[in-house]
């Protein structure tokens, strides 16, 4: 018997969120579209979409253990961006060894040019960026918090970075795109 991967997808109905819905199902994944209104999630993938309706600062331990894969693809208005870092903080705590995590993040806590500096430091240049400056502010925190172990060290071992390239080259996943490897 060939059992179905269980992915949970927060934040579903969001830009990452729909195309990450419609890939899932596609790939016969059975995806659990968790949203704060269920209609909006019905309106764009259909009556038989599979809802969590709540807000994901609430999911219990119990509620996130019913999956396999976690998919954070939250957004949230610039007033709440410390909402990113709050709700890592929360799946990290309340989910089990043998579940996945994977966090859609914005590209502010990526560095450019020559001297490496933050990508966020370009967009704060960008006229009007004062109104929605703390959403990729919030999402470097994010970052900066989930590459931190509980003792808020941050490193990887030479065993670790191993397996991730060895399941990279077994399994490609990733074309000319950054992915992070952390101890956890």
């Amino acid at each position: 018997m060939i059992l179905m991967t269980k992915v949970l997808l927060i934040g579903a109905t969001g830009m990452a969120g729909q195309e990450i819905y419609q890939a899932a199902t596609k790939a016969g994944l059975a995806v659990t579209a968790q949203v704060r209104h269920a209609d909006k999630a019905r309106e764009l993938f259909g009556t038989g979409v599979t809802v969590l309706e709540q807000d994901a600062l609430t999911l219990s331990k119990d509620e996130l253990a019913n999956f396999d894969v976690v998919v954070n693809a939250f957004s949230t208005s610039p007033a709440e961006a410390d909402n990113h870092q709050k709700l890592a903080e929360h799946l990290v705590h309340r989910l089990g060894g043998d579940q996945r995590l994977l966090v859609i993040l914005g590209a502010g806590s990526l560095l450019d040019g020559a001297d490496d500096h933050l990508v966020v430091d370009d967009i704060k240049k960008i006229p009007g960026s004062d109104a929605w400056i703390a959403i990729p502010e919030g999402q470097k925190k994010e970052l900066d918090y989930l590459l931190r172990n509980d003792a808020g060290e941050s490193y990887t071992t030479a065993g670790t970075m191993a397996k991730a390239m060895v399941a990279e080259i077994l399994h490609p996943a990733h074309h000319r795109e950054c992915f992070t490897v952390a101890n956890s």
